[in-house]
């Protein structure tokens, strides 16, 4: 297994073992210990079949560190400003556990970056969404996506406030990965996508003037 916390490999993890018999999965057995490398907390779970003259698990078809969380599927982009990437991070690590939070994480994280970065500032996130789809910044998919969102989430029934735009309110099935999703397209065409497109242009520019040419001009 590998640490989360330091990401050494663990070869034999040995520690406080809890065996959980009769689950869908098989027989569950949870380890906690440290990590021999760090000495970090740690908590392994693993299933399968137990063999009671052997005393331990095989067949064994899940084996995952439970604590620390680990972002195994949330690929941020270092180009993406810390005050959305830090909102991101969390909403994804819980995104199973609990959608309601992480939805309402990201729902911050969007109307955050509505504001700041399109200076709409509305009473609710219903309407700042409706706006930012008005100004045509954005791919077709990616507006026709908000729209949908807008709707399931059913934003104008739960206003989000200055101070009250985190609060947990009810998510529809599969929401919360939806507007998450959703959010990593918007932050990276935002951000990433028009830093290399700045890249190139700059880099053809310099071509051009190397040849007594005049350099291109492009909205920042």
């Amino acid at each position: 297994m590998e640490c989360s916390n330091c990401s050494c490999i663990i070869a034999n993890f040995e520690g406080n073992i809890s065996l959980i018999h009769g689950t869908k999965i098989g027989d569950v057995e949870i380890k906690s210990g440290v990590c021999p490398n760090c000495t970090s907390p740690l908590v392994n779970l693993s299933a399968g079949k137990y063999l009671h003259d052997l005393g331990r698990l095989t067949d064994i078809k899940v084996s995952k560190v439970i604590y620390p969380l680990t972002p195994e599927d949330v690929k941020i982009n270092e180009l993406i400003p810390n005050i959305y990437s830090q909102d991101l991070l969390e909403a994804g690590l819980i995104i199973n556990i609990s959608p309601k939070a992480s939805a309402a994480l990201s729902r911050r994280c969007l109307q955050n970056f509505i504001r700041a970065e399109f200076g709409i500032i509305e009473k609710t996130l219903f309407t700042e969404i409706d706006l930012l789809i008005n100004k045509s910044v954005f791919p077709s998919y990616i507006n026709d996506t908000l729209h949908a969102i807008r709707e399931i989430g059913n934003f104008a029934a739960h206003p989000l406030k200055d101070t009250s735009t985190g609060e947990v309110v009810d998510v529809e099935p599969g929401e919360a990965e939806w507007i998450f999703s959703l959010l990593i397209s918007m932050l990276e065409l935002h951000f990433v996508q028009g830093s290399l497109h700045r890249q190139r242009m700059d880099a053809l520019n310099t071509k051009l003037i190397s040849v007594g040419k005049k350099p291109l001009r492009f909205k920042n």
